[in-house]
């Protein structure tokens, strides 16, 4: 009987899965192993086509060796199907157990195309199942049933090099039993269109590269999921279990090493830390990336406490990154339509460098500055400047960023708002549109996702503190507030009308209602930049979640509340169904496999933090959509620190890897929603109650109290924080090194800036004189 049982496993076992398409290579062996096993490779040769090639804990199965699991020693053929970065991709498998587990897809460019040793992973499959089914499984305790066909559609990322002759690889790992995880692969030719990028070059970037060389080296031996004890996520457990800051720092660690490059600057010293780009603009340093930098490190600067062991090494790269920004504004020497300079101690610099330049900094590739990248490395500044105000003794550059930090305040409101010819805000300032750049845009065309309601908050505060230091005189800080105030005003009144009501959702770009017609009609769509549909929801519009999610975060401010529940009511609902998002209103189309994205599923995942700030509880509907969301992250992010002895052991599939591309910035937007899961926020990691996560991680909020009253890590000081701003320090105790991490400065910048009243939702109206009228509701 027990030979028959161990027969059965093994013929069982020969006929599991495998992928269908794209189009796998046929059944034509490597010609080396035809003679070892001859009677398995004349009959029948589908069926061993499916069979398992290893094991986790023996290695090699069947006749296979120990390279087999690199593409099932099936050889290479001629490539039968093109794919295109940045486009969609259908992958098909079927199953013919039912064995849980995980599925993931690789690609390879090695020059051996019978074993590709060195692999890139593209996608995890969360339980190796439909893409329709996986909603269900997500909020289902229940396993869902896998076998057979199942179809899933990814977006591929735009970075992909071309290739005429590129390897797909997709491996499934079946957990039918701890003690007996079994591995398939099944590879494809494929034909690439992307990039022009060398492949060299593209691989000396990328991290991680997996290696695929003997057995299955790139998975652990130990350390899998119990799949058929409700255990499911790749993440979960680590992110809920990591210490305070741990993952925070463990994504600025990759991003420093993967990302950027120090340069000479103008002293000769190797001081300026530059980020690299890929993808969207094609290469270079671009403005946006070395604003997000700065954002990253200058964030959790802010956050952690004096005493961290790792604070002087973050210290260290961010005034680096500092320097790179400073070298990018005394390198501008093109026409950047800033008549007035304002930076440096005798003022003669431009503080929003042109927006592109070559990787060492030593010449622009295109001219005029970009908003979106100077608010950010603005904001990232002045978090680095709060941050460390406190220190004794400040560190030996303070003044010389908390001075370049106010004078580009000043130059941003001066060179990148616009005022109208004619309507009033309701102080009676002129409407002021924020412009496209220092050379373009404002009332004729507007990008909704480059208006920064917080950030403009935080500039106006700021100057108002530090006129006395660093202004042209001690008031002016105060006398340029309502200017501030009526750009505030004047960017939330176009989020209002460029948002369809219906869905929450708005267009990537926008005329102004109340602007001009040289471009487009106002009130629609009719403009566009950047490659990117003027009427779709997209990479652009994505960005303005996290953007609004500040004001109401940091601010408690109602229109930035309103604006993000509605968005968030709509994501709910999609996510319950199909994963689809509604056109309407003028929106047109949305990007394809937005979920896939993390430059598109990150910041959408801040619309739904802010619905539970609004409604001070965990909204199960809401919670589910971020468990769904959880899962898509999980394949998303890079890997994360092994969980403390005694915690629930992450899954074996290592996540996709951080690849050079902050112009699409996939990761670090991705991290926004991370937070949400490595807080312990969701369901998934053991702690679905909001109360309870502030509770757990109040200490956070006294240490940024003390922070800024140059206290040590005090505990005896009760925190004064918003609760909105302690639900946004509880996500800092596992806390990924994405945008969302400037909030937790929240307590910094309003106790040293303490900000207005809090706002109240406005209705407007404008009277017979052009005067904006506000009402109150």
């Amino acid at each position: 009987m027990r030979a028959l049982l161990v027969s059965a496993l093994a013929v069982g076992a020969r006929a599991h899965g495998h992928m269908t398409m794209p189009a796998p290579r046929p059944t034509a062996w490597v010609s080396e192993f035809v003679g070892v096993h001859p009677q398995l490779y004349s009959t029948n040769t589908t069926h061993i086509y499916r069979q398992p090639t290893h094991t986790v804990q023996n290695g090699p199965s069947f006749h296979y060796n120990e390279a087999s699991f690199r593409c099932h020693d099936f050889a290479a053929v001629s490539p039968s199907t093109t794919i295109t970065a940045g486009g969609g991709l259908e992958v098909e498998w079927k199953l013919e157990a039912r064995h849980p587990g995980d599925c993931a897809l690789y690609i390879s460019y090695d020059a051996d195309k019978d074993r590709p040793v060195t692999w890139i992973k593209l996608y995890d499959f969360v339980g190796c199942m439909d893409q329709a089914s996986l909603a269900d499984y997500l909020q289902d305790d229940s396993w869902t049933d896998p076998l057979e066909v199942n179809r899933y559609t990814i977006a591929l990322p735009s970075w992909l090099p071309s290739s005429d002759h590129a390897v797909l690889r997709w491996e499934w790992i079946a957990v039918q039993a701890l003690a007996n995880i079994e591995l398939y692969v099944t590879c494809a030719d494929v034909r690439v269109v992307g990039t022009d990028e060398p492949v060299e070059a593209f691989l000396d970037k990328v991290s991680p590269k997996v290696q695929v060389v003997t057995n299955a080296e790139h998975l652990p031996k130990t350390g899998y999921r119990n799949a058929y004890n409700k255990q499911k996520g790749a993440h979960l457990a680590a992110w809920a279990d990591a210490s305070p800051y741990s993952l925070s720092l463990d994504r600025v660690e990759t991003v420093l090493d993967v990302l950027t490059t120090l340069e000479t600057y103008v002293d000769g010293s190797l001081t300026a830390r530059v980020v690299h780009s890929s993808g969207g603009a094609a290469g270079g340093v671009v403005s946006e990336g070395q604003g997000y930098g700065l954002l990253l490190v200058g964030s959790l600067v802010a956050a952690m406490p004096r005493s961290s062991a790792d604070r002087a090494e973050l210290l260290s790269a961010g005034y680096e990154l500092f320097r790179g920004w400073r070298l990018m504004c005394e390198r501008t020497v093109a026409d950047s339509c800033q008549a007035s300079h304002f930076c440096g101690e005798d003022e003669s610099h431009e503080c929003l460098p042109s927006w592109k330049f070559d990787d060492a900094v030593t010449a622009e590739a295109g001219t005029g500055s970009a908003p979106d990248g100077d608010e950010d490395a603005i904001l990232g500044m002045l978090l680095l400047v709060l941050g460390t105000q406190g220190d004794d003794p400040r560190p030996s550059w303070w003044d010389e960023v908390a001075r370049w930090t106010y004078q580009s305040c000043r130059a941003f409101l001066h060179h990148l708002s616009d005022d109208h010819p004619s309507l009033k805000a309701s102080n009676g300032q002129p409407l002021r549109a924020l412009k496209l750049g220092s050379c373009w845009g404002g009332w004729d065309c507007s990008n909704p996702s480059y208006h920064a309601p917080a950030h403009y908050r935080a500039f106006r505060d700021y100057m108002a503190a530090f006129a006395p230091d660093f202004g042209s005189s001690a008031s002016e800080g105060s006398e340029l507030a309502p200017t501030w105030d009526a750009l505030i005003e004047t960017s939330q009144l176009i989020l209002d009308e460029a948002q369809c009501d219906a869905t929450g959702l708005i267009p990537n770009w926008w005329v102004p209602s109340e602007g001009t017609s040289s471009i487009g009609q106002p009130g629609t769509p009719g403009c566009s930049g950047s490659g990117t549909p003027g009427a779709e929801f997209g990479s652009e519009a994505a960005r303005t979640a996290w953007r609004v999610g500040l004001a109401a975060l940091w601010y408690d401010d109602a229109a930035a509340i309103a604006w993000s529940q509605k968005m968030a009511l709509h994501v709910e609902v999609t996510l319950e169904t199909d994963g689809s998002l509604d056109t309407g209103c003028q929106v047109d189309s949305i990007h394809p496999g937005w979920q896939s994205n993390g430059f598109m599923v990150g910041p959408i995942a801040t619309s739904l933090m802010i619905g539970h700030v609004a409604s001070g509880l965990a909204d199960p509907e809401q919670q589910t959509a971020l468990n769904n969301l959880a899962a898509t992250i999980q394949t998303i992010l890079p890997p994360s620190p092994s969980p403390p002895a005694g915690s629930e052991p992450p899954s074996p599939a290592p996540p996709p890897p951080l690849v050079p591309q902050p112009d699409e910035y996939q990761d670090l937007f991705t991290c926004i929603a991370g937070c949400f899961v490595e807080s312990g926020f969701l369901e998934e990691s053991g702690n679905a109650n909001v109360d309870s996560v502030i509770a757990a991680l109040a200490a956070a909020g006294v240490d940024l109290q003390g922070l800024t009253a140059g206290e040590e890590d005090s505990t005896d000081t009760e925190p004064t924080i918003s609760r909105a701003a302690a639900i946004v320090l509880a996500a800092a105790g596992g806390f990924a090194v994405g945008i969302l991490s400037a909030l937790l400065a929240l307590s910094l910048a309003r106790k040293l800036c303490p900000p207005a009243e809090a706002a109240t939702r406005k209705t407007t109206s404008f009277d017979k004189t052009g005067t904006r009228v506000a009402g109150h509701v």
